[in-house]
């Protein structure tokens, strides 16, 4: 049952990311200090950068956030389609290995995202990932794979992972990944990947994590330090490095994450509104899944309780999971003419506005306008002869 919930959450969430956008945005995460951005640049038609935030909680009701940012890459097949299955499976996985250590979730989740692309696409295309988990005790982890880079800004600029190119294992402590640029690995490759581990130094509450993409990190060290260092919150840092990254030319799809590594408050990072939530953000938009622990058939046919005639509100009996499908009371209307029999019909919502959705449910694919329709009624009236 499980898988097929994977499964289908999978395709999904991977349509979510697919969805038809602007060419560039930057948002706020909620009421965290975490902002996140892109932009296509000037060049490329199309953009195929991807970032996102998620936020849930383990079994224990312990929160924790992960950040991520996938780079497709170019000259190979499906680099959107290749970024936006990495993002998802890799969000999917964080979720479902929720119990286990932060750095076995991070390893796992990579090799599980690794595997999803390399069997759609057969290494045949293929993304980066650099990525984050911040749990509420403050425990601060990353993961990376390919040349999409994580890095510390406090008093100075720290570039914590090294690329995965000729450059730049040859030349790291140089600081010079300049020239040769062939990726020695990426998400999608197949077997024998080798996510890497990345371990945040201790540092002040100020301190600014940056996930860029190369349509970014181009930009000088300095250059970037000083942005993130004079702006007063993440969001307007990730905007200004993406508009100055514009402005030298746009080359490439450019895309941030920006979190302050340690939290003001811890309230900021355990407000959840269910223990069985799962919220995710990107630039465009954020989504809002509910695990309703519903059985395989729930989950495929969507429907909680089947609809009787004689069920009404007041009788019908209470499921554990909110039914797709309103049952209503019996209607009496007069009319010219006896009625001979009176029929109520009860209409399916419409689904394209649903924001609160369970696991396996198809996505919206536009967040906003998230009133539900309201349901329709269908009377027939047959009179007698």
């Amino acid at each position: 049952m499980q898988q097929i919930q994977t499964d289908k959450l999978q395709r999904s969430l991977t349509a979510w990311f697919m969805r038809r956008t602007n060419d560039a945005a930057v948002r706020r995460v909620g009421e965290l200090p975490i902002a996140i951005g892109t932009d296509k640049g000037r060049v490329r038609s199309e953009n195929q950068d991807r970032v996102g935030v998620l936020r849930t909680q383990d079994d224990q009701g312990r929160t924790f956030i992960v950040g991520a940012l996938c780079d497709g890459m170019g000259g190979m097949e499906a680099g959107e389609e290749c970024a936006s299955l990495a993002i998802a499976s890799f969000f999917i996985s964080c979720y479902h290995n929720r119990n286990t250590s932060i750095s076995e979730r991070l390893l796992n989740s990579a090799r599980i995202a690794n595997d999803a692309v390399f069997s759609k696409y057969a290494a045949r295309g293929g993304a980066t990932l650099s990525a984050f988990i911040i749990d509420n005790f403050g425990r601060f982890f990353g993961v990376n794979i390919g040349d999409s880079r994580i890095y510390s800004i406090s008093n100075e600029i720290k570039q914590l992972t090294v690329d995965d190119t000729i450059a730049g294992q040859i030349d790291a402590s140089a600081g010079n990944n300049y020239g040769r640029n062939e990726l020695l690995q990426f998400v999608g490759m197949g077997r024998d990947i080798q996510p890497h581990l990345i371990e945040f130094p201790i540092a002040s509450k100020d301190a600014l994590v940056l996930l860029t993409s190369d349509g970014v990190h181009f930009l000088p060290k300095e250059v970037m330090q000083s942005i993130s260092q004079n702006s007063n919150e993440p969001a307007i840092a990730v905007k200004r490095l993406l508009e100055l990254s514009k402005w030298c030319g746009g080359a490439d799809n450019g895309s941030v994450v920006a979190s302050r590594q340690t939290f003001a408050s811890q309230a900021e990072l355990i407000d959840i509104s269910s223990n069985r939530a799962i919220e995710i953000w990107d630039a465009f938009g954020e989504i809002q899944l509910i695990d309703f622990k519903t059985t395989t058939h729930d989950i495929q046919n969507n429907i909680a309780t089947p609809i009787r005639p004689s069920s009404t509100p007041e009788n019908s009996a209470q499921t554990t999971s909110k039914p797709a499908i309103k049952i209503f009371k019996t209607i009496k209307k007069e009319k010219t003419g006896k009625i001979q029999q009176l029929k109520t019909v009860a209409a399916k919502p419409k689904r394209n506005k649903q924001k609160n959705l369970p696991l396996g449910a198809a996505l919206p694919d536009d967040t906003s306008s998230m009133k539900p329709a309201p349901p329709q009624l269908k009377v027939e009236f047959k009179k007698s002869r």
